[in-house]
């Protein structure tokens, strides 16, 4: 609940995924057209890992649940440039992403189980800002219900200012499980 009411609010790039089979390890490598200026994991476990390199950002999840986790990377990600790179990729100029590498126990995910923006299928390569932005989230898991990754940055453009409405009930529940004092 927390992440849906803040996911509108928050910036960056989200990359999360689902579905990992106990027992196995996903890595996913991601390589952005610039060094961000930081991760943030969103619902990781102690056995996760993930490690940024400059403007390589490595991330290993141990399946354990069918929870989605990952992480939001913020940083420039070009958002003076919108009107370029409208297709689904994008070329060098106008990449957020210079690529993104998915496998599971070593072995590459099959196509359509990494998908971008509101659900396109990523085939490899760059994927400029207008690829990876969607109002909706990210697309639903594969159809067989395997492992399935996600990227994408929430498209706020046309939307009028939100005010973040106080709600009384939400901050008590949030400070009973003290997440605030």
């Amino acid at each position: 609940m927390i992440e849906r009411r803040l996911d509108l609010a928050l910036p960056g790039l989200r990359l999360l995924a689902a579905g990992v089979p106990a027992g196995s390890r996903l890595r996913l490598d991601l390589v952005l057209s610039r060094p961000p200026r930081r991760w943030l994991p969103d619902l990781l476990t102690a056995a996760d890992r993930a490690s940024l390199d400059g403007s390589h950002l490595a991330l290993e999840l141990v399946g354990a649940d069918r929870l989605a986790r990952g992480v939001r990377i913020e940083g420039d990600f070009g958002e003076s440039r919108t009107a370029a790179g409208a297709g689904a990729g994008g070329g060098s100029d106008d990449a957020v992403v210079r690529s993104l590498a998915a496998t599971l126990d070593g072995c590459p995910l099959a196509a359509g189980q990494v998908r971008a923006g509101g659900g396109a299928t990523y085939g490899g390569g760059p994927l400029s800002l207008a690829a990876l932005r969607t109002r909706e989230g990210p697309a639903a898991a594969p159809a067989a219900g395997g492992t399935a990754v996600a990227i994408w940055v929430h498209d706020a453009a046309g939307e009028p200012r939100r005010r973040v409405e106080h709600d009384a009930e939400t901050e008590r529940r949030l400070r009973a499980l003290g997440y605030i004092r």
